[in-house]
């Protein structure tokens, strides 16, 4: 629980109701209009718009090194109505504040600036540093410097003009948020925790130097956010934090004469010889332990090793001379020794290794974040660097996430971007679905469909057909989720490659999601896309395969369903690019992900419109497609064909023909849509018949099958996305099972 004194009446004012719920309307009505003015493009403006978001929660992190233990306040934001609008902000508007002198980043650079600087006998080191700078800038102030900025540095923002930008970033300082149960509002200050914080800070760090320094005349003014090493006329220490101090009403500073000669900053301790040159060494505050990563702690040797490396590469860096850097290198072996590391080890981890050949280098161009579990980590690591796959490892438990929960605890179905579970209470089906929306909003939908009976919904069938009924009250979030790079539509035919062994070495490890459900027509998936399921994310591929279940449709109908998919998904994710396949091709999706948002979306839906003509499975795909469309309007899309079914030749193989070809002549001539259609040589002998080897049921393909329809799906997702995809993430599924 946080100090009461972190939120003073000055700052925040508590609040009645709820204000959200508004909020991201009024922001998705302002990106509107800046579309239709040609300011922002529809892809740009879909990345900036808010979904049905949540309330930003409040919560602090100890300062221990000071007196007191002061909490840093800060504001979780991801998931607010204005969290996307500030990440884009702040790329747009990041470059106004480069190629400051004054400022650094990190140590290195601050080393780099001291060097061949003296002090005279007149001149003191001192620093001063802002007290609580983010909650100090008052919202006026914060307008006014990006004001000025935008008139200095014109036409640098691209079509925006800078009343719309003024305008979007008062939304980003408009904030509200919980604490233990009660609504605040945020009176002053940049929410420490928001993306766009950090630069209005720096913006206005920018424009205090650029007004004082020439009267402070210092002879070396570094800064490294809020803190700063100064070296300045001792006769003008006074007057100077004066100036600093009286500039802009809120923001304060407190100042730190060196000791003895000495002064820190970062990591880094500066002392003044004799002779007025300047001598470094590392600095650890006296609060530090020696408390590093223990060498029996259940982590990767690699992370151990990386910890020697890192302090004693610090030590060459900072030290700057031979005896400084020896006392801290004995310093560090009675650290590492204390914390039970071998000194063999120490000494293997600081052999100086032989560079990798370039060529090697470029091999390993993908990348796997996995959890560590001693042992069978270190195996799969060499196993997959052998195919030139990359692993990280995390930690699967801290004693942080055990012990400390500085947050409060949210009622679960307020949370967003979830992929959620919905058991049967007669019988053993579930319902496993994902929505970039709040839970509870989700579960307000299904309840509707429940009510009314809807033929579309999985859940309100199965309830009408067994008279069973879904806890929807008890919903269980299997997992929460970052937006997915490739998502898939479609029936079981998709839904049973996740159990081929080609899907579990190269889809699961991309970050993708499987919305294919059992016995689905193109009529269903339409459905799920108009009832969110498209929504609060921004996918880069999507791959459709429908159609094969749309049995009572003629080809022409099964065409038009298909088409209809496309579309719906080119509308709700315009940015993704689309692979409408056949029967099973869905392995595609695998070799492609980037590390931004999705950019393609495939479709494979159809194979269960058993009932449909053709003409009507069309028609559904389409709908689908268009329902995709409106939802993710940014994201280029794959619509894949159907494959050929039955042991020897019949009607409904006849049907899938029909259907593919109506398919292939209708998306041809739609942007951004790719048509993937099976060769049907590879699985129809010349007798007619279908192996089973290739389709276990002859309908959905076995592990041969998949094999055989994996390569031009892999081709064409290269194609769209021009770059491999970083393996860095689990897929998930939707299903409902089958008892």
């Amino acid at each position: 629980m946080i100090a009461p004194e972190n939120i003073d009446d000055r700052e925040t004012r508590a609040i009645s109701g709820i204000v959200d719920g508004g909020r991201w309307l009024v922001v998705n009505t302002t990106l509107k209009k800046l579309q239709e003015t040609h300011e922002i493009t529809r892809q740009e403006r879909w990345k900036m718009k808010a979904d049905d978001t949540n309330i930003a929660q409040f919560y602090g992190l100890p300062k221990v090194h000071k007196e007191g233990t002061p909490l840093r306040p800060i504001v979780s934001l991801p998931g607010t109505p204005t969290y996307k609008l500030a990440k884009d902000l702040w790329r747009r508007l990041k470059h106004l504040i480069s190629g400051s002198e004054h400022t650094v980043n990190n140590a290195g650079q601050f080393l780099h600036k001291l060097r061949n600087v003296s002090i005279e006998d007149d001149e003191v080191m001192l620093s001063f540093d802002v007290t609580s700078l983010f909650t100090s800038i008052n919202h006026n102030l914060a307008r006014t410097t990006i004001a000025e900025l935008l008139q200095t540095k014109p036409n640098t923002t691209g079509t925006m003009k800078p009343e719309s930008i003024g305008k979007l970033l008062d939304f980003c300082m408009d904030t509200y948020f919980t604490f233990d149960g009660q609504i605040y509002q945020q009176l002053k200050g940049t929410p420490m925790g928001s993306p766009i914080s950090g630069f209005i800070a720096e913006a206005v760090m920018q424009r205090l130097e650029h007004a004082v320094l020439p009267i402070i005349n210092p002879k070396l003014w570094i800064r490294y956010v809020d803190d700063t090493f100064v070296i300045v006329k001792r006769d003008s220490v006074h007057e100077a934090h004066e100036l600093l101090n009286t500039t802009f009403e809120d923001i304060k500073f407190t100042i730190e004469l060196e000791r003895n000669n000495r002064l820190p900053f970062l990591d880094v301790l500066v002392n003044r010889k004799m002779d007025g040159t300047l001598e470094t060494c590392v600095y650890r505050k006296e609060t530090h332990t020696d408390q590093i990563l223990n060498y029996n702690s259940n982590h990767p040797v690699n992370h151990k090793k990386s910890c020697v490396q890192t302090l004693f590469k610090r030590a060459e860096t900072h030290c700057s001379t031979t005896e400084l850097r020896k006392k801290e290198e004995n310093h560090l072996l009675r650290v590492f020794q204390n914390n039970g590391y071998p000194r063999n080890f120490i000494k293997r981890s600081l052999k100086k290794k032989t560079p990798q050949p370039r060529q090697q280098q470029e091999q390993a161009t993908r990348r796997v974040v996995l959890p560590y579990i001693r042992n069978i980590s270190e195996l799969a690591t060499r196993l997959l660097a052998q195919k030139g796959i990359f692993v990280a490892h995390k930690p699967n438990a801290t004693l942080r996430k055990l012990i400390s929960r500085p947050k409060d605890n949210p009622d679960k179905t307020k949370k967003n971007s979830v992929i959620y579970q919905l058991n049967c209470d007669n019988c053993i089906k579930f319902y496993v679905g994902q929505t970039g929306r709040r839970l509870c909003t989700r579960i307000k939908e299904h309840n509707a469909a429940v009510r009314r009976h809807d033929p579309l919904s999985l859940i309100s069938i199965h309830e009408d057909q067994e008279g069973h009924k879904f806890n929807l009250e008890n919903a269980e979030i299997l997992t929460t989720e970052n937006e997915p790079d490739v998502v898939f539509l479609g029936d079981s035919i998709l839904l049973h490659m996740q159990f081929s062994q080609v899907y579990k070495t190269y889809i699961v490890p991309l970050h993708c999601v499987n919305f294919s459900v059992y016995h689905d027509e193109t009529q269903h998936v339409l459905w799920r896309i108009e009832n969110g399921e498209l929504d609060g994310f921004s996918p880069k591929v999507i791959v459709i395969m429908v159609g094969t279940h749309n049995v009572s449709h003629t080809p022409e109908e099964v065409v038009r369903g298909i088409l209809a998919v496309v579309e719906k998904a080119r509308e709700k994710q315009p940015q993704a690019a689309m692979i409408v396949m056949e029967s099973t091709v869905l392995i595609l999706i695998l070799h492609l992900r980037t590390t931004t948002s999705p950019k393609v979306i495939v479709i494979m839906v159809g194979t269960h419109n058993v009932s449909h003509t053709p003409e009507e499975v069309v028609r559904g795909i389409l709908a689908v497609v268009e329902k995709a469309r409106e939802k993710q309007p940014q994201a280029a899309m794959i619509v894949m064909g159907l494959l050929p079914c039955g042991r020897d030749p019949n009607p409904r193989r006849t049907k899938h023909e029909q259907i593919n070809k109506l398919l292939a002549a209708e998306l041809s001539q739609r942007p951004q849509v790719t048509f993937l259609s099976p060769d049907w040589e590879q699985f129809v002998q010349p007798n007619g018949t279908i192996s089973h080897r290739d389709m276990f049921d002859y309908l959905h393909p076995a592990e041969n099958g998949y094999n055989k329809l994996a390569e031009p799906l892999i081709d064409e997702l290269q194609n769209l996305l021009q770059t491999f995809l970083k393996t860095d993430a689990p897929s998930n599924s939707a299903v409902v099972e089958e008892s």
